[in-house]
Formats: structure tokens, sequence, C-alpha cells
């Protein structure tokens, strides 16, 4: 568990301790608070994943609500006047688009996990940069500068002899 100061306490103290003595040179490199730098290309990938997918669920909510309507209409044309009694006809299209209902809701699950898919992909990768791609770079051009400077010191070393 990592401890968190609580109302940052210890700060105020050496500030207003440096503030006192007369240096206030130091104070400027104090730690002013946290400072959120999100990742701007993250955001606006997210952004337009959230954009299409608030655009596919506007029309599948649509369609929804279209099948639920074509539904309604079915039931309130019982004929007869018998409020129990469907003709095979209206009960097969009521199960069709009760089918078809339950297949927008999949559908609209499905682009909700493609967009949760693709966020977390994007932070994989980046994760990946950062913490495993960038060091490596850096080592290896650390061995590159290491191997050049060897090569370059035998080379000016005096000849014997």
């Amino acid at each position: 568990r990592i401890a968190l100061p609580h109302a940052a306490n210890a700060t105020f103290v050496s500030n207003a301790l440096d503030n006192l003595s007369g240096s206030n040179d130091l104070i400027s490199v104090r730690n002013r608070g946290n400072f959120a730098r999100p990742f701007t290309k993250v955001e606006d990938i997210q952004r337009e994943a959230e954009q299409q997918y608030r655009e596919k669920e506007k029309q599948l909510q649509t369609r929804l609500q279209e099948t639920d309507q074509k539904i309604r209409e079915l039931q309130s044309k019982k004929k007869d006047g018998n409020e129990f009694m469907l003709n095979v006809e209206q009960q097969q299209e009521i199960a069709r688009f009760r089918e078809e209902k339950s297949h927008i809701r999949k559908e609209l699950r499905d682009v909700q996990h493609q967009l949760h898919k693709n966020i977390a992909s994007l932070e994989t990768q980046m994760k990946f940069i950062n913490i495993g791609l960038m060091p490596l770079l850096i080592g290896i051009g650390g061995i590159t500068l290491g191997i050049l400077n060897r090569r370059r010191r035998k080379g000016l070393q005096p000849v014997k002899g």
C-alpha cells in the first residue's frame, strides 16, 4: 500500500520555513500538485470510436423501437374481438420481430465490446512502447556508442616499436 499525503501538511511546513528563511529560490522547485497529462492521441481515437459507436447505437435503437412498434401493432390487431387469440401469421410475425429484437441487442453488445477492445489494444500498445520499446532502444543506442568509442580508442593507440 502506498502512503499518500492527506493534506500536504509537510509540504506546507517546508514551504513556510523556506519562505520565512528568506529563500524563495527553492520554493518554485517544489511539487505544486498533481498534473494529468493524458495521451491526446488516445483521447482522439477514443472520441472517434465512441462517436462511431454512438451512431451505430442510435441506428440500432431506432430499429429496436420500430420492431417494438410492429409487435404492438400486430398484437392490437387481434381478430374477432378475442383478446387472447392471434392467428398463425400474426404469431409468426411476432416471433420474427422478437428474434430481430434479440439480434439487434446482440449487435449493440458487439459494438460496445469492439469499442472497449480497440481502446484496450491501444493502451496495451502504448504501455509496450513506453515500458519496453523505449528502454530497449536507449540500451541499444548505449551499446552502439560504447562499441564505437572502443573502436575509436583502439584506432588511436600508438604503435609500439
